[in-house]
């Protein structure tokens, strides 16, 4: 069996709750629904969101599958996807822009999210124990 996750958080999340928490509260709803959205549609590498999640403004999604290139390509495209998405969101007006704020830093008054890929063959539930010298 193969193994991925993919983890997302929103890039100084910090300002934008600072700048405008009630418009940053419906931002997070907003972008966790496109989130949901788009790896719900992937159930063939059976999406499994981690305990506690979403933690904040950040998601982490566990996958299996027996084929590594599916998993591989189906992971990337999740992640391209949910980009994409938030990409052409934040280009109109949507809950993912304040549409009052004008300035620098880029980032301040949109969502912005980076994104995490991890990819294993086998699935380690123990941490060995470390030697000492």
């Amino acid at each position: 069996m193969n193994y991925a996750a993919l983890s997302t958080d929103i890039k100084k999340s910090s300002v934008n709750w600072a700048l405008n928490s009630e418009w940053m509260e419906k931002a997070v709803s907003y972008h966790n629904k496109i989130i949901e959205t788009v790896v719900g549609e992937y159930t063939t590498i059976n999406p499994k969101l981690l305990p506690n999640c979403p933690e904040g403004d950040a998601y982490t999604y566990f996958f299996k599958h027996e084929n590594m290139e599916t998993l591989r390509s189906s992971v990337i495209e999740i992640g391209l996807r949910i980009q994409s998405q938030l990409h052409n969101e934040r280009d109109r007006d949507s809950p993912l822009t304040v549409t009052d704020y004008v300035g620098e830093p880029e980032f301040k008054g949109k969502i912005f999210i980076r994104i995490g890929v991890s990819l294993s063959k086998t699935l380690s539930r123990e941490v060995p124990a470390m030697k000492h010298k």
